[in-house]
């Protein structure tokens, strides 16, 4: 029985340790302190996804983001009656679908795997508390979505050049400040989660 809980131990340490190496790559999680990087560590879900995958639709409610170990994700817009604009492709290292949980509002494009992806999902709920405990973490993704926002400016073609429509954008993806844990507990208990 001992060495039974000993192996077992070992395998979780072995996880976990495997988990920093590769967590600790994507560069704006560099930003949460050590205790939150353990609670992040404890509840991110590991998912490898084959070439096809949708990971979420246009329009869809922001549950969860995702960071990518590897293969590539194609984040794209459809425009109405028009074609569909590719915004992005992610690879090794990248996050995605931040922007909507900062924002507490629709997906406003959609993401793919065009390869084999090997990635791990935080979902909103854990999103919030790691986000609410981590000032710096705020701080890099709201710098994040603005360069996201300026290349998703550049990349449809009635925003293209429309400083005021930027702006708007900018605001509506700026990360909720002075948000505290209390605050998210409390909303989740009135929301029943």
């Amino acid at each position: 029985l001992s060495s039974a809980r000993s192996y077992v131990f070992r395998v979780r340490m072995a996880r976990t340790r495997g988990l920093i190496d590769e967590l600790g790559r994507v560069g704006v999680l560099r930003q949460v302190p050590p205790e939150l990087m353990a609670d992040l560590i404890d509840e991110v879900e590991e998912e490898c996804l084959l070439p096809g995958h949708v990971f979420f639709q246009q329009g869809d409610e922001a549950t969860a983001m995702y960071f990518i170990v590897s293969g590539e994700v194609e984040i794209r817009r459809h425009n109405g009656e028009g074609p569909t604009t590719t915004i992005a492709l992610l690879g090794e290292h990248d996050i995605f679908g931040e922007m909507s949980l900062l924002r507490d509002a629709p997906r406003f494009a959609e993401a793919r795997a065009l390869s084999d992806v090997h990635a791990y999902r935080l979902d909103k709920s854990d999103f919030d508390i790691i986000l609410a405990g981590s000032p710096d973490l705020q701080q890099s993704l709201k710098q994040l979505t603005d360069e996201r926002i300026d290349d998703l400016a550049a990349a449809i073609p009635d925003v293209e050049g429309d400083e005021w429509r930027k702006g708007i954008l900018r605001h509506i993806s700026a990360p909720a400040q002075g948000v505290s844990v209390e605050d998210i507990r409390s909303e989740q208990a009135a929301k029943g989660t």
